[in-house]
């Protein structure tokens, strides 16, 4: 999320985000300053009003959370953000194989859990942002050049995830 924070497109959006940001995290744990005190990223979705809510979770999980558990906790935070922010327009964005060389998991195991994730939205009236089919092309790996430390974009495939976003926006 690094790279969107720095684009001037997004000076206005807030970004709550952790490393290894989890569902239980997200759920649990206070790890955003709000006013001086600890609060969840649920609790603080609730002191803003937001139109728009988009979601990058899941690539940790996918190592070992099983397909009906990882479908159940993400449903869980959709249930939540509608609570919250019953009008705000939700994007899910497809977890993105980092590793050209990844083993584990296994490019079949994130194809799964993406169509998974597509049925979600599907079900739930949310958008689908296939970053798989956006930045990676037919391999379905981001080539080597355009990540460093095997887990974060360069400038050029944060340029190319920043538009396919801001092309794939639903004005309300």
């Amino acid at each position: 999320m690094l790279g969107l924070r720095q684009d001037q497109r997004f000076q206005s959006a807030m970004f709550y985000t952790m490393q290894e940001l989890s569902f239980d995290f997200l759920l649990t744990k206070k790890c955003i300053d709000s006013y001086g005190y600890s609060v969840t990223i649920l609790d603080a979705l609730k002191q803003q009003n937001f139109k728009k809510v988009y979601l990058d979770l899941g690539s940790d999980e996918v190592n070992w959370m099983s397909p009906s558990l990882f479908i159940d906790k993400y449903s869980q935070v959709i249930d939540e953000i509608q609570r919250i922010h019953p009008d705000a327009q939700i994007y899910i964005q497809s977890i993105v194989p980092l590793k050209t060389k990844q083993k584990e998991p296994p490019i079949e195991r994130i194809e799964c859990y993406n169509v998974l994730l597509k049925q979600l939205c599907q079900k739930n009236q949310i958008v689908y942002l296939d970053l798989v089919s956006a930045l990676t092309g037919s391999h379905k790996y981001l080539d080597e050049n355009m990540i460093y430390d095997e887990y974060h974009y360069r400038t050029q495939m944060n340029q190319k995830w920043i538009d396919y976003i801001t092309q794939h926006v639903i004005t309300k």
